[in-house]
């Protein structure tokens, strides 16, 4: 008698088995992922700006980051003397192990998102003339 009950329980679990396999799949590729995201701005727009020495665009520039961890920018505009910052972004609670275990497999997205903005000041227009001056010797 129970050899034919464990027999029964088997032959129902291998009928069953793709559909196993066929939610696990779906649950895998339902899963949602951390993203991270930095928003560049400076005053005023349209600066160069590069990130750990790589170009990375213009201002206003949208990027993604794949670590939390220090970033050197360096922003450039002609007539404005050019910046150098570091910033450190820091991860989220949700972002620490064990806990991005269980926010990776979320079926929704996570979006982390910073705004880092650059403050460039002007060259004053006598240095930007003896600049010109200087060039043309």
């Amino acid at each position: 008698m129970m050899i034919k009950q464990s027999a029964k329980m088997v032959t129902l679990m291998t009928r069953r088995m793709p559909l196993w396999i066929l939610l696990a799949l779906l649950a895998t590729l339902a899963a949602g992922c951390l993203r991270t995201r930095v928003k560049l701005t400076s005053e005023p727009s349209g600066a160069l700006v590069r990130v750990n020495g790589e170009t990375a665009g213009y201002t206003p520039l949208d990027m993604n980051i794949n670590w939390y961890w220090h970033y050197d920018y360096e922003v450039e505009k002609a007539g404005y003397f050019p910046l150098k910052q570091q910033e450190r972004y820091k991860a989220p609670l949700w972002a620490v192990m064990p806990l991005d275990f269980f926010a990776e497999i979320l079926p929704v997205p996570i979006l982390d998102q910073h705004y880092t903005t650059f403050q460039l000041k002007p060259i004053p227009q006598e240095l930007d003339e003896a600049a010109l001056f200087e060039e043309e010797k």
